[in-house]
């Protein structure tokens, strides 16, 4: 008989199977994000891997990343880091470090490069069907459910402006996260381009209330602050990253039926 292969190694635990990337705003307003994210990623991926405990299905391999942007074109004019990349990990500590070791900094004006990031993200390639995981890329389509989940309080540009995806808009993203069978969830002041987004097939867009401004200082100021109230009430948000790691496990169980 031959050697099974790794990937038919892997089909009988594939349920409970999932790649998670937190692709975070970085500008210099979401660091009361970031801490949240941090302070309570452990409540998180206990929720993930706690039987019984989500709601769904519990997750039997999972691994993580932190990603972070901020203004494509204004960081690159200045010479400086608009993207961070981290590698998938599954060492909860590691994913505390990644947090850790982001600062919210520049960006410059509203919008910022959600768009570019999130193509960025999705493109970092993946391995192959019948190789084993690589920590700098997504596990293969069908041996693994796909997540990326989005904080910010910024509106994007509406066009992007990376190598590769110039002049690409929100419709060209959500047809690549459907074509890569990512699933998207946004955290996101309420914006009509967060809407668009949330078009993608199986996006959850939670849409915080902001009150509109004629002022659009005032309005950035409003949704700078409707997301930090929003991260920053400890309680709230336990419970909030609970529900998402409800949604993230569900995923990963409905990704592996429909294959």
């Amino acid at each position: 008989m031959e050697e099974d292969t790794y990937q038919e190694k892997q089909e009988f635990k594939m349920h409970g199977v999932v790649d998670m990337c937190f692709l975070l705003d970085a500008t210099g307003s979401m660091q009361p994000c970031i801490d949240a994210v941090k302070n309570n990623i452990k409540t998180f991926i206990a929720s993930v891997t706690s039987e019984g405990e989500n709601g769904g299905i519990t997750l039997t391999d999972w691994r993580a990343c932190v990603c972070a942007y901020r203004d494509y074109e204004y960081e690159t004019q200045n010479s400086k880091e608009w993207m961070v990349m981290n590698n998938f990990t599954s060492d909860v500590d590691e994913l505390y470090r990644q947090l850790d070791n982001l600062q919210a900094k520049g960006g410059g004006d509203e919008p910022e490069s959600l768009l570019d990031a999130l193509f960025q993200v999705i493109n970092r390639g993946s391995t192959g069907k019948e190789e084993a995981p690589q920590e700098d890329k997504w596990r293969y389509p069908s041996a693994a459910a796909r997540c990326i989940i989005v904080m910010t309080d910024a509106p994007f540009h509406e066009t992007m402006s990376v190598p590769g995806a110039e002049g690409g808009t929100v419709a060209d993203i959500r047809n690549l996260m459907q074509q890569e069978r990512i699933r998207l969830s946004l955290f996101a002041p309420e914006m009509s381009c967060h809407y668009d987004l949330s078009m993608a097939d199986k996006c959850s867009y939670d849409a915080i209330e902001v009150e509109e401004s004629t002022d659009p200082k005032a309005t950035m100021e409003a949704r700078v602050k409707a997301l930090a109230e929003y991260t920053g009430n400890q309680a709230n948000f336990q419970k909030v990253m609970e529900l998402l790691a409800k949604s993230v496990s569900q995923s990963a169980a409905a990704d592996i039926e429909e294959l």
